[in-house]
């Protein structure tokens, strides 16, 4: 995929790509594989593989829920997918990522410099651990088990607030293993849109999730502990 299938691919996705949002995309591509080396970031950086499997592939979850001046969260952010490419799309997004290995945080802070984006934070840790303010969307792309990400993200969603979350075609039966943190946790399903990559043939699952009632505080519990017994 280059720079013009990309851009029809993104229109067919509803998705209008200016000319310095292109730019943009442009930039991120050269400095992840200029620095991929040091951070161990991602496998794909072939160009035609980074604008359909990364830049393509997250720009579609800006369909999951409205983004406009909300504060964002990327848990677990990595390379900065799919946080950076919403970031390019709407600039009013005030953004965080999230991660625990503090090279990742760095790259992001590295990345936001190089691209002059705005409003772009970081935080180096785990996300079970956060005790600050919550936020108005957490996004997640195939971190964990989706009843894991669940608990994980809790303390990160504000009441009322969305889990934009990117999975795969077994999607179905994350939400059935899922059913009991859903409940507990106080969450809902609002959407899921399938995103068929053109070029690979891969699909994935966006899911929209509300948090519709508080949890209880003994949650999110250690990882350990989310990790051997999910709810």
């Amino acid at each position: 995929m280059n720079e013009k299938t990309f851009t029809i691919e993104a229109k067919r996705l509803g998705i209008v790509l200016g000319d310095s949002q292109l730019q943009l995309f442009t930039k991120y591509y050269q400095f992840l594989v200029q620095e991929n080396e040091k951070y161990n970031l991602t496998s794909i950086t072939d160009e035609s593989e980074v604008y359909e499997k990364h830049f393509l592939d997250c720009i579609a979850l800006i369909h999951a829920t409205d983004f406009s001046h909300k504060r964002v969260v990327d848990l677990g952010s990595g390379a900065g997918f799919p946080l950076i490419p919403l970031k390019i799309l709407d600039p009013t997004i005030d953004a965080t990522a999230l991660d625990a290995t503090a090279k990742k945080t760095f790259f992001v802070d590295q990345l936001a410099q190089e691209l002059d984006l705005k409003d772009v934070h970081t935080i180096t840790g785990r996300a079970e651990d956060y005790k600050g303010e919550p936020f108005d969307v957490v996004l997640a792309r195939g971190i964990a088990p989706l009843n894991v990400l669940l608990e994980l993200a809790c303390n990160l969603v504000k009441p009322k607030g969305f889990l934009a979350i990117m999975k795969g075609t077994n999607y179905r039966q994350e939400i059935t293993d899922a059913a009991s943190a859903i409940n507990t946790l106080g969450y809902k399903i609002t959407k899921v849109q399938e995103v068929k990559l053109p070029e690979s043939g891969l699909v994935h699952f966006n899911m929209t999730f509300q948090k519709i009632h508080p949890h209880n505080s003994k949650y999110p519990r250690s990882y350990a502990k989310i990790k051997s017994k999910p709810l």
